[in-house]
């Protein structure tokens, strides 16, 4: 705390001092002309061991003005003299413990006070009167003070020259000016010289008084806009005047009287404005009547975003806008609500200032297009990767898509996905899906606004499913050849079919038959290179354009069935002679077809009985003889067998056998 305070009361209080110097030095003309003040202050302010003061002439080195360090005062002896208020001061200091003293703003008040009563910085021995120096020499001094046996450099003066005592010029490089209800006064503040200033106000014809008094120079320093302010009625011009007081309590020369003149304040009338917003350029117009004020000066145009209330309007105009211009075009850089307010100022600087006008700029730039996107089929799944394309207002991408066909171009597609946070996508699909599909990506920003689509990706899901087995319905006969026939599949990527055989009675399994692929368009095959009479086993398998193949069909099985024996037994010969009682018979069998014969059986039957098998014949012999001796009526025919059980009959040959006289 001691520190905190002592720097606003103190700050850039030396005259000059090195870097290692802890405190501050200053010289002065004595205000009697006798000799020269010196004063020090440090961080201890008052040093219980007291402090050693040296003095350089120009041109000489440095010599001792006191054996002995000065010391502070250990009792009431000499502080007779005091006033009131300052004796307060000095008992405080011999009376309070010197850490609690050090750390208290007693130390520093009573600095403070010393520098107001020179009489109590002598009585502190905080001030030394240098008496031997000689009117005309320049001279510089040193103080050190005493610190648990070592010494430490408070600090230096500049050089002084000694000659009778002059009050230090008054403050310069004074300006004011003038608000509607204040003014601000500004002055060169001299640390180094000044410790404070008093300030003098008087309204016009009235009379002087001190309106700020003791303002200090350490905390003027802080100050980087205005050292005084006052508050004034707009019909009354005032007059003042300061002066500064140095750290040996004395006062500068008054400065020269400044008078604050009245000042116009009244400001012109208010534009009225109108305002058009332009989205689709991102500018807003501003237009307004024009100012009939005849000390006009300028226009000034503000603006404040919606989205920053708490911010003031900020002036967008380069150069001020002269009485013709009553139009004002501003571009904006992202769309959003604008407030602007038009500015009328006079050649006082009075500016009046329009009703906030309220422009939304709405976003209708489409974000950018994306770019290389690509498109991956993968089992049951496309994946679909782009660059990422992010500006401030982003949302997101859609993803839209449409079949394949052979001109895209034309296509609708159709979103199927919302605004997605990310540059890729899988996109689930049954594994039987064979169409072929064509992608688009769209960015998306905030507003909804849509990019054009992305350039067209089209890809086609890998075919991972074998057709269906198909069913054979039937294998029909016709002539030699047999006839197989079956039910269509319905898949869209079927190329054809393939057909396998084999004879019933083979174990060496099955062969292909067609040669070439059977097109799908086909669902019967005619298989000639069958044998009449054999038994033969099909299937079927389906292939599609991605030469999967289905399992095998059901199986089915046809056959040529041989043609029954036919043809006639034709009788060449038959003779029965009565004198022998023979009857022989021949034929032929020429005309048979159709089957092998393997015998052939002579049938017998008397007088209208039943025919009786008489003799089997090999099927090689054409001839039959046959005694008859019994008299009857007697029907012959042959019957020819076949190797698979058929048979042809004769016709039938008859024959009376009389008896003898």
């Amino acid at each position: 705390m001691r520190n905190l305070v002592y720097i606003v009361l103190f700050v850039g209080i030396s005259s000059v001092w090195g870097q290692e110097a802890e405190g501050s030095v200053y010289a002065r003309i004595a205000s009697d002309g006798n000799g020269i003040n010196i004063r020090w202050s440090g961080e201890e302010i008052i040093y219980r061991e007291g402090v050693i003061i040296s003095r350089m002439e120009q041109g000489s080195n440095w010599e001792r003005l006191t054996a002995t360090p000065i010391l502070p005062p250990v009792s009431k002896t000499g502080s007779e003299t005091l006033s009131e208020s300052s004796t307060i001061y000095f008992d405080a200091f011999l009376e309070m413990p010197e850490n609690d003293y050090k750390e208290s703003i007693m130390g520093v008040l009573t600095l403070v006070e010393s520098i107001r009563d020179l009489e109590l910085a002598k009585a502190l021995n905080i001030l030394y009167q240098d008496n031997t120096v000689v009117t005309g020499n320049t001279y510089k001094y040193k103080v050190e003070a005493k610190r648990k046996q070592k010494t430490v450099l408070l600090g230096e003066t500049d050089f002084l020259t000694m000659e009778s005592y002059q009050p230090l010029s008054a403050p310069d490089s004074v300006v004011f000016e003038r608000k509607k209800t204040r003014v601000q006064v500004q002055w060169k503040v001299e640390e180094d010289k000044h410790y404070a200033y008093n300030f003098f106000l008087k309204k016009e014809g009235g009379e002087y008084e001190c309106y700020s008094k003791e303002i200090s120079s350490g905390a003027l320093a802080e100050i980087k806009k205005h050292f005084v302010e006052f508050p004034v009625s707009k019909d009354t011009v005032y007059h003042f005047k300061l002066e500064g007081i140095d750290y040996f309590g004395g006062k500068t020369v008054i400065s020269e009287e400044f008078i604050v003149p009245l000042k116009d304040f009244e400001a012109p009338i208010a534009p009225v404005g109108i305002v058009e917003a332009k989205s689709k350029e991102q500018k807003v117009q501003l237009s307004w009547n024009k100012s009939a004020a005849s000390d006009f000066s300028h226009y000034n145009i503000y603006k404040r975003l919606e989205t920053e209330p708490d911010t003031a309007f900020q002036k967008i105009n380069d150069v001020p806008l002269t009485i013709s211009d009553t139009l004002f075009m501003d571009k904006v850089n992202d769309p959003g609500i604008y407030f602007y307010k038009i500015g009328a100022i006079d050649k006082t600087g009075n500016e009046a200032l329009s009703l906030a006008y309220i422009a939304q700029i709405t976003d209708i730039i489409p974000p950018p297009i994306p770019t290389k996107v690509t498109l991956e089929a993968d089992t049951g799944l496309f994946k679909l990767s782009w660059a990422d394309h992010r500006t401030p207002d982003f949302k997101g991408y859609e993803i839209l898509r449409s079949v394949s066909d052979h001109d895209n171009s034309d296509n609708k597609f159709m979103p199927i996905t919302q605004a997605i946070d990310t540059n890729y996508f899988e996109i689930p699909m049954a594994e039987n899906v064979r169409n072929p599909f064509a992608y688009v990506v769209v960015s998306v920003d905030t507003l909804l606004n849509k990019s054009q689509h992305s350039e067209i990706v089209i890809g086609q899901l890998p075919d991972v499913i074998a057709p269906v087995p198909p069913f054979i319905k039937e294998v029909v006969a016709e002539e030699n050849t047999l006839i197989v026939q079956w039910l269509p599949n319905q898949e869209k990527d079927l190329v054809g079919y393939n057909i396998y055989r084999k004879a019933k009675s083979d174990t060496l399994g099955f062969t292909k038959v067609n040669g070439i692929l059977i097109p799908a368009s086909l669902y019967t095959y005619a298989d000639e290179t069958v044998n009449v009479g054999t038994s033969y086993e099909y299937y079927l398998e389906a292939v599609d354009q991605s030469k999967l193949i289905s399992e095998p069909s059901n199986h089915a099985v046809g056959r040529i069935a041989p043609l029954p024996l036919s043809g006639d037994i034709v009788i060449v010969k038959e003779k029965y002679n009565e004198l022998k009682k023979e009857l022989s018979i021949e034929w032929s069998l020429d005309s048979l077809k159709n089957e092998a014969i393997i015998s052939v059986v002579v049938y017998r039957s008397v007088d209208g009985k039943k025919p009786l098998k008489v003799k089997q014949l090999d099927s090689k012999i054409m001839h039959f003889k046959e005694r008859i001796q019994t008299p009857g009526k007697y029907a012959y025919h042959l019957r020819v067998y076949g190797e698979r059980g058929n048979k042809v009959a004769s016709e039938a040959i008859e024959i009376t056998v009389k008896e003898e006289d």
